[in-house]
């Protein structure tokens, strides 16, 4: 029942708050601080204040004080005292990573402001307590790395399974499970050259999502007060992510995925005295020395300048084997989206298949390009080696992309407008 869900909500807040205040007692007494200074800990947070956590390991990338890029909009949000708002920053950064101690030094700072005093806190020697008790106790979870380079965001999810809101870019687990009725994301996952272009652009989104969502929505309360919205989301939250992001997953996907392939490919390989291994090696060798003869030297396709979704367009592509028999090539059609630079994005590879052989030793392959998206849209064709034991087929670094009389460029893509 939501009254159930937000009360006790509610107490890992006061949780929380309560926590913090006696840690930051802590920390005082170790070093030397007066009574004075130690008896305003109680003074510290609010228990009924919407309370957002950064916590993870203080890298540049990661952004720790994108919230203060704005002294103005900031202060503004933690000063409101109808509407009241809390930040708690906890992390380390590591011993020899100065530019990450250097955030951490611009956040104690500015948490020693008059104005913010109390409203903003950094919590010393982050741990699995520490952690534990921020993603039970939070309101909003910010994530705000600069894409693309978190990894995952596990944290993120933990404070999900908890009833936390999720505040992040599209970067990690989020831009898989980003939705509207989830949580709120900043930007739409754009990447930008200039960092500092990048940082003032997102930090603004961030406070326009404070500013003009996440804080009146919390403060949205009925007759009985109860922020009625917050806690719809909330449950949506849960039961949307819980059942996705979760170590069963994990653990199910390694499994499956990586480490069963890698122990049957081991066997494999090691069969009758590595004779497995010793053929592959073998191969290698072989197909590194023909690599160079291979060639695409015709591409072939339905002379088509448009196209409706679902249908498909068929390529076909003539390929010099340069000694290597059709099975030890892995042809590939790549298609996706053209950027105004006229690359692809958001591509995948479709597979081709052998269809026949030519008089002058060539052959030829065979694949369909799905129009599943509407805008300009171009594929280009590609040959890689392929041995079934070979567990990537990046692995040996070889790769031959269409040839120029065709395309206009190798690896230039074709146009099709859908």
């Amino acid at each position: 029942p939501s009254d159930v869900l937000w009360r006790t909500h509610e107490s890992q807040r006061h949780r929380l708050v309560a926590y913090v205040r006696a840690r930051l007692g802590d920390h005082l007494s170790f070093a030397n601080a007066t009574t004075r200074e130690i008896s305003g800990v109680h003074e510290v947070l609010n228990e009924g204040a919407l309370t957002i956590a950064f916590a993870r390991r203080f890298a540049p990338y990661k952004r720790g004080n994108l919230l203060l890029r704005d002294p103005k909009r900031l202060l503004a949000l933690l000063a409101n005292t109808k509407h009241p708002v809390q930040l708690v920053f906890a992390g380390k950064a590591h011993p020899k990573d100065d530019a990450g101690k250097k955030l951490i030094e611009e956040i104690v700072r500015f948490s020693r402001l008059p104005e913010v005093r109390g409203k903003i806190v950094f919590l010393e020697d982050y741990d699995m307590d520490v952690a534990a008790h921020l993603v039970q106790g939070v309101d909003v979870w910010l994530n705000n790395p600069r894409r693309p380079l978190e990894a995952s965001g596990t944290s993120g999810m933990k404070a999900s399974a908890n009833g936390a809101l999720h505040l992040s870019i599209l970067d990690g687990w989020w831009d898989e499970a980003a939705a509207s009725h989830l949580g709120w994301s900043i930007g739409h996952g754009e990447t930008y050259v200039d960092p500092e272009t990048q940082d003032s652009i997102e930090s603004s989104a961030v406070y326009d999502l404070l500013e003009n969502e996440i804080v009146p929505l919390f403060y949205d309360r009925g007759r009985d007060g109860l922020p009625r919205g917050w806690i719809r989301m909330m449950k949506e939250a849960m039961k949307g992510l819980c059942p996705v992001f979760n170590t069963n997953r994990m653990v199910h996907e390694y499994a499956t995925r990586f480490y069963f392939p890698a122990a049957s490919r081991a066997a494999r390989l090691a069969e009758n005295g590595d004779q497995g291994a010793r053929e592959l090696a073998e191969w290698k060798r072989r197909a590194t020395e023909a690599w160079p003869r291979v060639a695409i030297l015709e591409i072939d396709s339905t002379e088509v300048t448009e196209l409706s979704v679902g249908d498909a367009l068929t390529v076909r592509a003539r390929v010099q084997l340069g000694g290597l028999g059709p099975g030890e090539l892995e042809m590939q059609i790549y298609h996706g989206a053209v950027s105004p630079e006229g690359e692809l994005t958001e591509a995948e590879a479709i597979p081709m298949i052998p269809s026949g052989d030519t008089d002058d030793g060539t052959y030829w392959f065979r694949g369909e390009v799905p129009c599943r998206a509407t805008g300009h849209r171009g594929f280009q064709v590609r040959a890689l080696p392929y041995h079934p034991n070979l567990a990537s087929p990046f692995l040996p670094g070889l790769v031959r992309w269409g040839s120029d009389r065709i395309s206009g460029g190798a690896g230039a893509p074709k146009p099709v407008h859908a």
